[in-house]
């Protein structure tokens, strides 16, 4: 089977890129439909800010409408949508969306039985065709300051040791993991603190793909640790990124792959999400104005 996973993250706010970069994928969504290949659009964290007013306002609902708009179809909770405002605020911003919200490793501080708010979910599984994906998200863990906001943020080990054996037991046979934790390259200086993607992969290598986000990475290439492929397409709508696939349908092995960080900075930008854009924006000032 062949399968397109399109990605974008930590947009931090930035609309007036999302018309670029819809076009964009668009194109790749054509270009998969036309060879016969499945899609996947997948968001990594921080679509929203605290320093753009459409966030402020809205508490990242205007993002989370855009997102939807441009077909996501998963994402997962950073920690700019977390700390926008206090559980109602994310529940409602959950509530306000179709597609799966993920956050794993984001509890209910008094029940930790529980996720943080209702609707956020710890993993997903999808469909193609009768080939099952597994999707499952973690999180940065601010822990102090999600314990002030009624939230426990869980070793994201622990979390993920849970989550791929559930994924597994139901069949998905490809694990993606959508991750907020960010990516340590080996040309940058080490973080021997930070629990990062490269990580996550050398302690799971039943986790097939890892789409990040949260360090605002530009991988032009895969990052491969063992067999799994981690990409990352830095940051504010600067790029879509695009991982070619070929699978193995018994095992879920990946045969074969490649790779395309596209640009939008010389996309053309599509009418209707620049509308809908408009049509958001109009709103989130009716908010400002209302609160």
């Amino acid at each position: 089977m062949q399968l397109s996973l399109l990605h974008f993250n930590d947009l931090h706010g930035r609309f007036d890129q999302l018309p670029r970069l819809f076009t964009l994928i668009q194109r790749a969504r054509i270009a998969a439909q036309q060879s016969g290949s499945q899609s996947l659009l997948l968001e990594a964290g921080d679509s929203s800010s605290r320093e753009v007013w459409e966030s402020k306002a809205t508490q990242g609902r205007a993002n989370f409408a855009l997102l939807e708009a441009m077909g996501v179809q998963a994402n997962v909770l950073g920690n700019a949508e977390i700390q926008l405002g206090g559980r109602e605020a994310l529940a409602k911003l959950i509530a306000s969306v179709h597609f799966p919200v993920l956050a794993a490793n984001l509890l209910n501080l008094t029940d930790p039985t529980q996720p943080a708010v209702p609707k956020l979910k710890a993993s997903h599984l999808m469909e193609l065709n009768g080939f099952i994906v597994g999707l499952v998200g973690v999180t940065a863990a601010f822990r102090d300051d999600y314990e002030a906001l009624g939230y426990l943020a869980e070793d994201p080990l622990q979390t993920l040791s849970r989550e791929i054996a559930a994924l597994k037991a139901q069949g998905a046979k490809l694990i993606i993991l959508l991750s907020h934790l960010g990516v340590w390259l080996p040309e940058e200086e080490p973080k021997p603190t930070l629990l990062t993607d490269d990580k996550i992969a050398a302690a799971f290598p039943e986790i097939n793909i890892i789409i990040g986000g949260h360090s605002h990475s530009v991988l032009r290439e895969p990052l491969a640790i063992g067999e799994t492929l981690i990409v990352q397409a830095g940051s504010h709508g600067r790029y879509l990124g695009q991982l070619d696939l070929t699978l193995d349908l018994d095992r879920g092995r990946i045969l074969d792959h490649t790779y395309i960080l596209h640009s939008a900075e010389h996309a053309p930008p599509d009418s209707t999400i620049a509308s809908v854009v408009e049509l958001v924006r109009e709103e989130a000032e009716r908010v400002r104005k209302a609160g």
